[in-house]
């Protein structure tokens, strides 16, 4: 009589695990992945935030009453329906001082400093970004300084 060697080799039931596992660990990468893109489309914020800041310390240095108006400030001039470059749209800009979050005139002496947000959808999207860049008014008795820092985008 002969005997048989035991075949070698995975059982079905183990292959089915193994793709099973490949599978789960594709859906999450995927997913991640899909989200990774989404926050580096929406990094335009952090530049139009920068921009607005940029221009209200160009103002503060310029205007000797120390007071700026959000609204005459062309990097600040963005409102719900703008498209802005490749990626964003519903774009807005809010500039905020002390405790308001939206202010018509922005005060360079204050002691408060400057919060610019810039908000603004992904194209094709329903998820929505924020920017925040604080302006930080380090005066003394001879002129005003400025310093400008910027967070990353969250999802709003």
């Amino acid at each position: 009589m002969r005997v048989f060697k035991s075949e070698e080799g995975f059982t079905l039931i183990e292959l089915m695990i193994v793709i099973a596992i490949i599978a789960i660990l594709a859906a999450i990468a995927i997913s991640q992945y899909n989200a990774y893109k989404r926050k580096s489309k929406a990094k335009d914020l952090i530049g139009i935030a920068r921009n607005c800041a940029q221009e209200i310390i160009a103002q503060c240095s310029i205007d000797t009453e120390g007071n700026v108006t959000v609204s005459e400030l062309e990097s600040c001039a963005y409102n719900q329906t703008d498209n802005v470059g490749k990626y964003l749209n519903n774009v807005e800009v809010n500039v905020g001082q002390g405790s308001s979050d939206n202010v018509a005139t922005v005060d360079c002496n204050s002691a408060d400093g400057v919060n610019v947000n810039a908000f603004g959808l992904i194209k094709g999207t329903t998820v929505s970004y924020k920017a925040l860049c604080h302006i930080a008014n380090y005066s003394t008795s001879s002129a005003n300084s400025y310093a400008i820092s910027c967070e990353g985008v969250v999802k709003k």
